[in-house]
């Protein structure tokens, strides 16, 4: 026999492959009993409930018993991609986006760092235990041993260091309450990936509107938020996240995998067909445009800073864009919700989902590929 199960983890001759194998088919089970509460791909359930889904139900069958085994940096990164494409499918997003746009919009760690996260807490409990064989043992390996061990404790270490935390050492002499240590560990894990993540993003040109210096990796992002249980605002929400993240389906975006050059296929200009000549430019769209901003001047909206706000954002062409795709990353509109709260946002995104949405639709009427 190959493997054999112990208290929940696989044990093989063939490391620990089997044991993630296992993992990946029961979390995929785990999420398929709970699909038809509107969260599969096909649905129109908020995103934002879907992922406050997988965080309860999927999240923990994915990562049981993991903590206690030494992962190779290559099976960690097995675990990110398929952690990463279920959230994907999730968020409705296309495959292949952007690491930065999956995990903020979600507002979560990726796997591998949640994972990091339940070794050091294992640890912590560890260091609470007085006078135990295992608090023995772990200030004998981490004093003796070298950093290439394999190690279970010398893993933890390298932990520590990653995230910048005091020698473990340090915590087996004066250990933590688990309160305090899990606000530290939490802390140093989300600062580190957060800042990552953040400096991955600032790399790639097609994320020019995509500012996760004002996002966090713990709070879903409000262009999920602000949808409420709508199904049709939900699906204007993920087309906008979609231009959001770079990765809608553009004709200079097409242009990659297709025979076009990329200009815009609707008004034969020569003009790039870019996500800000289809919101902004495209003399196709004018007429959408015009009924939008119709729309605009009838709708009475009760936060009386938001047609300030858009009327401010419209006098300049990138604060437009950045207002149509994501305005919760304006420094006005951040400075009025945190006086007069969440409803400036709701509104904002309510009108900006709304352009969005009504170009792409348009769009695709012209082309003949709109299905109703």
């Amino acid at each position: 026999m190959d493997s054999t199960e112990h208290v929940g983890v696989i044990r093989s001759i063939h490391g620990n492959y089997p044991h993630i194998l296992n993992r990946f088919s029961s979390h995929n089970k785990a999420l398929h009993s709970v699909l038809p509460v509107g969260i599969a791909r096909g649905h129109r359930g908020n995103p934002a409930s879907s992922i406050r889904v997988e965080k309860t139900y999927g999240m923990p069958v994915l990562i049981s018993g993991t903590a206690s085994l030494v992962l190779k940096q290559v099976e960690l990164k097995i675990l990110d991609s398929h952690f990463k494409s279920k959230l994907e499918n999730l968020q409705k997003l296309h495959q292949r986006t952007p690491d930065p746009v999956v995990y903020f919009l979600a507002g979560s760690l990726p796997a591998s760092a949640i994972l990091h996260l339940r070794q050091i807490t294992l640890f912590s409990m560890i260091t609470r235990l007085k006078d135990n064989i295992l608090t023995r043992i772990a200030r004998y390996v981490l004093s003796t041993a070298k950093d290439t061990s394999k190690s279970w404790f010398i893993q933890v270490k390298s932990l520590f260091l990653l995230y910048l935390l005091s020698h473990p050492i340090t915590f087996l002499d004066c250990p933590l309450s688990k309160e305090a240590s899990k606000n530290l560990f939490k802390s140093h894990v989300i600062d580190y990936w957060q800042t990552k993540l953040r400096s991955e993003a600032k790399g790639l040109k097609s994320l020019k509107y995509f500012k996760p210096e004002f996002m966090s990796l713990q709070v879903t992002h409000p262009i999920w938020t602000t949808c409420g249980s709508n199904s049709y605002e939900v699906s204007k929400a993920i087309i906008q996240a979609k231009m959001l993240s770079g990765r809608y389906r553009a004709d200079q975006l097409i242009r990659h995998f297709s025979e076009i050059n990329g200009s815009c296929t609707l008004c034969n200009m020569s003009c790039p067909g870019s996500i800000e000549h289809l919101l902004l430019k495209c003399p196709a769209l004018e007429e959408t445009r015009r009924y939008l901003l119709e729309d605009l001047n009838k709708r009475k909206y009760s936060s009386a800073n938001t047609n300030l706000v858009i009327k401010t954002c419209f006098q300049k062409e990138e604060m437009t864009l950045q207002l149509l795709l994501d305005s919760s990353v304006l420094p006005q509109v951040i400075s009025f919700v945190q006086t007069d709260g969440p409803q400036l946002l709701n509104e904002l995104f309510h009108f900006s989902r709304a352009w969005c949405y009504t170009i792409h639709k348009n769009r695709l009427k012209l082309h003949g590929r709109w299905l109703n």
